[in-house]
């Protein structure tokens, strides 16, 4: 199974991002099987200048075993922020069709497990289609 979260490249981001990567990991989660989308605009100095890059440039370089995707901000209207998600895994799931063959746990980056979560009970859903 693979753990994916997708967010704008924000300063705000990269910290829910860090917290919640050092929770996954804390919780015996494999860094190799998150992966963790980020959506960059150009327009956008929040999300462009380098003081803003910095804190995900950190990020990829601790946290060397996640996988990290950059992509650009696609949407043509950006007054919800929300809206970004389904545009980055469009594009993610376009460049990696391999990912759409396997479980996935799609979720926000601000959440914190209290526990290991044994998922594997959710994972043969064929006969429930």
């Amino acid at each position: 199974m693979i753990y994916i979260s997708a967010q704008p490249a924000t300063v705000y981001y990269a910290w829910q991002v860090e917290v919640m990567l050092n929770n996954f990991i804390s919780k015996g989660i494999n860094p190799k099987d998150i992966d963790v989308l980020v959506a960059c605009n150009t327009n956008d100095p929040r999300t462009s200048s380098e003081e803003h890059k910095l804190p995900w440039d950190k990020l990829v370089k601790h946290f060397s075993d996640v996988n990290f995707y950059f992509y650009q901000d696609l949407r043509l209207s950006k007054s919800y922020v929300s809206s970004i998600r389904p545009n980055v895994l469009s594009q993610f799931y376009k460049d990696y069709p391999k990912f759409s063959e396997l479980p996935v746990f799609y979720h926000d980056c601000d959440i914190l497990f209290t526990k290991q979560v044994d998922f594997s009970k959710f994972l043969d859903d064929e006969d429930d289609i």
